[in-house]
């Protein structure tokens, strides 16, 4: 029988920690702060200046490529940061039905965007991608992506690939 669901904010590291307080003592809004480029990056100069570190993160959750990809994300409150909210998928092999991740529009465009804005203004900036376990599980149940490994070996690594960005011309 599964249990109840429960939020808990995030309390790994001085990072995750100073996002909650600094959004509210910046004035900045959720769930803009996390869909706009120009709020991230003054969210992420002041996260700078709160944790006295040497360079400027992004993005602030580990949502951003599953999002782009078609799952549904709660962006959360000023408390609690933004994840997704239950699996668009059941079988490992209807992620191969999913889009392509797109970084020319939605979040993950305003992230590279924020990052472009704080580049420009001298900061070091610190883009943190996750892999595409991370993606999967934002995804589908990872209990189903092992199931569909086990049936199909092959079909990890094809669910995979969708979670990288295409290869444009000339790169």
């Amino acid at each position: 029988m599964v249990g109840e669901i429960k939020d808990y904010p995030c309390s790994y590291g001085t990072k995750e920690e100073s996002i909650v307080g600094v959004v509210k003592a910046c004035n900045l809004t959720v769930p803009e702060v996390y869909k706009d480029g120009e709020q991230m990056a003054e969210l992420a100069r002041a996260v700078k200046r709160t944790t006295n570190d040497g360079v400027v993160y992004l993005p602030f959750d580990h949502a951003v490529e599953a999002e782009a990809l078609g799952a549904v994300v709660n962006y959360g409150s000023e408390t609690v940061g933004p994840r997704t909210s239950g699996y668009i998928c059941d079988k490992l092999e209807e992620i191969l039905d999913l889009g392509t991740l797109d970084t020319k529009k939605g979040r993950p465009a305003q992230v590279l965007n924020a990052c472009r804005i704080l580049a420009e203004q001298g900061e070091t900036v610190v883009l943190e991608v996750v892999g595409p376990i991370t993606i999967l599980n934002g995804l589908i149940d990872l209990r189903a992506v092992f199931k569909g490994m086990r049936k199909n070996p092959p079909a990890p690594h094809s669910a995979s690939l969708k979670t990288r960005r295409p290869r444009e011309q000339g790169e």
